[in-house]
């Protein structure tokens, strides 16, 4: 005979599986006492380290069941919370508790799994006015509904639940979490690139700074929009058991991508987004490469939000350097870092080969 939990708390999220897909697991992430254990601005306003953010992650309990992408019942109560402007007090009854820890590269990870046998959820739920308009609006594409929404101010993390969870488009269905991530950072950041192709040209700069073990080094270029992404990932490391450096690297020019970027995956759009919305903040466009070093400093993988929150913070921290010292500049800063052979690296862009050659034209 199973026994049964019934546990009460708060729901802030819903993790929904990719493995079997269209037959996906169901996850609703319940904490007995909420703090920020979903929020990955908190963390980074906090200066929380990786201990501490995976001591918040394992407070929250994950119940999932069995559904089919478009199954309307488990669509009702996961649309709520998804929605709703806090954590809902929910309480759910669960079996078959086991208290393991999950991480993932592209997901934030969560603590004990068990079960699901019901739901139910305890109050009224608020819900924003925008998001109850575009989400009322079968009218609306999924991809344009996260773009009013977006202009209203709601930020990536909030819209990943609403597309996951199905509560946009003509035809709700559930998205795994991992795919609707990147696809929001994808949708957004190329609404944004849109924008950007209309601007002028921007001077060149050059940015810098680590966040949990990743490190980053972002160049801008006077030109047409273009974007790189360099992953650096160091030996003996989470993601890489050899002595040597891996090194992948993604890249678009001025038309956008029009295949998913395999090497760097959840990376490159995560990355992508923050470098995009600069630029339409600065009413600029420019050629954009960005290298990131996964450091043995990143023992836990996090999920994406740590590369996307780790570009933005490195957006407010600009070295002081002209143009022609860009490739002098980026290696020492990843000799500085640990890298034995930085020209490999350097070497891997296409980008700033390019740029290189267009320099030594202008002078």
């Amino acid at each position: 005979m199973r026994i049964k939990n019934t546990i009460r708390g708060k729901s802030p999220n819903i993790f929904i599986g990719h493995n079997n897909y269209p037959k996906v697991r169901v996850g609703y992430l319940l904490t007995q006492k909420y703090n920020h254990n979903d929020d990955p601005k908190f963390f980074i306003q906090n200066k929380l380290n990786i201990p501490a953010i995976i001591q918040k992650r394992r407070q929250l309990l994950n119940s999932t069941t069995n559904a089919d992408i478009k199954n309307p019942k488990i669509l009702d109560k996961a649309q709520l919370v998804a929605k709703s402007s806090n954590p809902v007090d929910s309480e759910i009854t669960l079996s078959n508790l086991k208290a393991n820890f999950t991480t993932d590269n592209v997901n934030m990870p969560f603590g004990p799994t068990g079960q699901l046998q019901s739901i139910r959820i305890t109050e009224n739920v608020k819900i924003n006015k925008a998001i109850d308009k575009i989400t009322s609006d079968t009218d609306i594409k999924a991809k344009d509904g996260l773009n009013e929404l977006t202009k209203k101010h709601i930020d990536e993390y909030h819209l990943t639940k609403l597309l996951s969870v199905g509560t946009l488009g003509k035809n709700p269905k559930l998205v795994p979490t991992k795919w609707s991530i990147t696809a929001v950072d994808d949708i957004i950041g190329l609404h944004a690139h849109e924008e950007v192709l209309d601007y002028a040209e921007m001077n060149f700069e050059i940015h810098y700074g680590d966040y949990l073990g990743n490190k980053y080094i972002i160049c801008f270029f006077p030109g047409a929009y273009s974007y790189e992404f360099i992953e650096i990932i160091f030996p003996k490391t989470k993601d890489n058991s050899t002595d040597d450096f891996v090194i992948d690297s993604d890249f678009e020019y001025t038309e956008g991508r029009t295949k998913y970027a395999f090497e760097t995956a959840g990376g490159y759009y995560a990355s992508r987004l923050p470098i995009i919305q600069y630029l339409q903040q600065k009413k600029r466009q420019s050629k954009v490469i960005v290298f990131r070093c996964i450091t043995d400093d990143y023992t836990t993988p996090l999920g994406v939000w740590v590369v996307r929150e780790g570009v933005r913070s490195c957006l407010n921290k600009k070295l002081n350097v002209d143009e022609s010292k860009a490739k002098e500049t980026i290696f020492k800063l990843l000799q500085k870092w640990g890298m034995n052979n930085p020209k490999k690296a350097i070497d891997k862009s296409k980008l700033l080969k390019e740029s290189q050659k267009s320099l030594k034209r202008f002078f």
